[in-house]
């Protein structure tokens, strides 16, 4: 359920997340950062957890596919970005989402959580 957002949003906000592959492929990527990140931090790494989680983003995505056809166009095209790079925001998050999972995640267990 948590990659279902990323799977709506992406063609919600920007044209060049219109296509299937595309949703999967960046939910894929997003999913194995995060799974990359547990394997060395606190948590586990799971295959399952690639599979489900792309597959959250493939249904964000079919659900943005059926509320698509009830949204007025107009305002589709006033939520899409046209003048931002697409593939450099959404890599700029991931980054700043890598960042903050390396970073927060270890103080969070450690002082917080108080886990040795």
């Amino acid at each position: 359920m948590l990659f279902v957002p990323l799977g709506f949003f992406l063609p919600l906000l920007y044209k060049k997340y219109h296509h299937m592959k595309t949703v999967a492929l960046t939910g894929f990527l997003f999913s194995l950062a995060v799974e990359i990140v547990q394997m060395f931090g606190w948590g586990s790494s799971d295959i399952n957890d690639l599979m489900t989680n792309t597959a959250g983003a493939c249904i964000g995505f079919l659900v943005y596919c059926l509320l698509s056809r009830i949204l007025p166009a107009n305002l589709k095209k006033q939520l899409q970005s046209s003048r931002v790079n697409a593939v450099a925001e959404v890599l700029l998050f991931a980054i700043c989402t890598f960042a903050i999972m390396v970073t927060a995640q270890t103080w969070f267990v450690h002082d917080v959580l108080n886990v040795p």
